[in-house]
């Protein structure tokens, strides 16, 4: 019986990601099928099947062993959500009660392997939604369901010292969890960016690192009163699909005037800097102008590249 988890950690350093890759990880070890539960929505939807009897089926066609990952942001879930649809047996017979329709993904984590996700779990404000989420980490119950023994239960949350609407968790149900803090490594970000990304040049993944290397160590400085955003793994994977993004158009050359362009950085940017105006007016005028800094990039020249923008007049 696999216990179950908590990551605390600070937003964007990638607690999701990395557990989807605990979950790709389990799955080559023991040989199963890795299955996102949204895909096996999608999928059964298209055969006109029930998620679980789409995976019964995918079982007995294949005779491979499906690994389910299911990922829950709590902050968005309801109750039913979790605990099932509630729904009276035979009301016509005097003493008659009600009983919780499961929920797909529950009967399909209680017939599969995988491993439950409960995203946002200390930002959850609902006492009710975080009482039954509780119950799931500590019994591996979903209203009257038994998950398998073999189903790991990983829930996330921030820590209230690195959000304001963090809340403290119970320590009786601490006790009953291993608990781990999630850190960001620049390194291991840039490895992952590398994989990811091959058509993105080396050094501009490397000059986002340093950025984001920044951006890290100057967190403490970014209050909730300023509303000034700061750049997390997350929002730099974004500056990173932002640049392929123009690369794309350029190369296929678009019909693009000047003016559509900046729209377009603006507001992909703005997802990853949030809303400080001067790193986005900066950023997109360093994909602006790429093309003539490609050669500083292609030779490794950070330095240069970095001086270039930081004496950029915006």
């Amino acid at each position: 019986d696999i216990g179950s988890v908590m990551l605390f950690g600070q937003p964007g350093v990638g607690k999701t990601e990395g557990t989807r890759q605990i979950a790709q990880k389990i799955d080559q070890k023991h040989n199963y099928e890795f299955m996102d539960y949204s895909e096996i929505l999608k999928r059964a939807q298209q055969e006109n099947l029930s998620p679980a009897d789409y995976v019964r089926k995918y079982k007995e066609t294949t005779g491979r062993q499906p690994f389910v990952f299911v990922d829950f942001p709590l902050s968005m879930t309801e109750p039913v959500d979790l605990m099932g649809i509630p729904r009276v047996v035979d009301s016509s017979r005097p003493g008659s009660g009600v009983i919780y329709e499961p929920q797909q993904w529950a009967l399909i984590l209680s017939e599969n392997p995988g491993i439950l996700f409960l995203d946002e779990l200390t930002n959850v404000q609902r006492d009710d939604v975080m009482s039954t989420a509780f119950k799931i980490m500590g019994e591996k119950r979903v209203g009257t369901l038994q998950l398998r023994k073999d189903v790991m239960v990983i829930a996330a949350g921030n820590s209230p010292k690195d959000s304001t609407i963090a809340r403290y968790l119970p320590q009786p149900l601490l006790n009953r969890l291993s608990i781990f803090e999630v850190k960001a490594s620049i390194d291991s970000w840039k490895d992952i960016m590398h994989e990811r990304y091959p058509e993105v040049p080396e050094a501009f993944i490397e000059y986002t690192g340093i950025l984001l290397e920044e951006a890290m160590k100057n967190r403490s400085e970014v209050s909730e009163e300023d509303q000034r955003s700061y750049l997390t793994p997350r929002s730099a994977e974004k500056f990173i699909k932002t640049f392929r993004a123009v690369e794309v158009l350029q190369e296929e050359k678009y019909e693009f005037t000047t003016e559509r362009i900046n729209e377009f950085l603006k507001t992909e940017l703005q997802a990853a800097w949030g809303r400080d105006v001067h790193q986005v007016r900066k950023m997109t005028l360093f994909i602006e102008k790429f093309h003539l800094i490609r050669e500083l990039l292609v030779n490794k020249n950070i330095e240069k590249v970095k001086s270039e923008i930081e004496n950029t007049n915006v």
